[in-house]
């Protein structure tokens, strides 16, 4: 394989393994593997960990830790702690993928918006985490009543704005690799 096919696929697969590989190791440093199995048998609409969802508000957080017991709440904790590193991996992996394949492409467009994009989304998950960790730890601490509606409004938002970035982040990747794909096949074909 030439070095450029290998640049190239670094666009797309070292964001990849390290989002999806960091999530997993999480997980199994975490514990958490026993938050799913109690949340397993909450109704479908409450199974979704939170900052795999779309929206949440007091009620479903207060549902979704409710039944959690006191080692799935510190699995979960532990997670959250992790999860305030975990931007800065991804992010960076993202962005060096990201930076590579705007290289490839000749540096043709400011890399500010490529900046931008991945800051908005680790700021996002930082907010998100931030957040929920207070949160549960109060839950755990004081019960629901001790929850703050407006903070997990703010969570909500900050784990939407995440998750968009994230898409955006991944389609991006994919665009990237598609042109840098492009160009090698044009100037090969100019080449011939």
């Amino acid at each position: 394989m030439t070095p450029s096919v290998l640049k190239t696929a670094l666009i797309l697969v070292i964001p990849a393994i390290v989002f999806f590989g960091g999530a997993a190791l999480m997980t199994r440093l975490s514990g958490r593997a026993v938050v799913t199995k109690r949340l397993a048998a909450l109704p479908k609409e409450d199974r979704t960990p939170l900052n795999s969802r779309l929206r949440y508000d007091k009620p479903s957080v207060v549902r979704h830790w409710g039944a959690l017991d006191r080692a799935a709440l510190a699995a979960e904790t532990r997670f959250l702690e992790m999860d305030l590193v975990f931007p800065l991996a991804y992010g960076g992996a993202f962005l060096a993928g990201l930076l590579i394949g705007w290289a490839m492409l000749g540096r043709s467009f400011n890399p500010t918006w490529l900046v931008i994009a991945v800051g908005v989304t680790v700021l996002a998950d930082w907010t998100e985490n931030l957040t929920v960790l207070s949160q549960i730890e109060a839950f755990a601490a004081r019960g629901a009543a001790s929850l703050s509606e407006a903070r997990i409004a703010l969570a909500s938002g900050a784990t939407l704005v995440k998750l968009g970035g994230a898409a955006v982040l991944a389609v991006l990747s994919s665009a990237m690799t598609i042109l840098v794909i492009r160009s090698m096949l044009g100037a090969a074909s100019r080449g011939a």
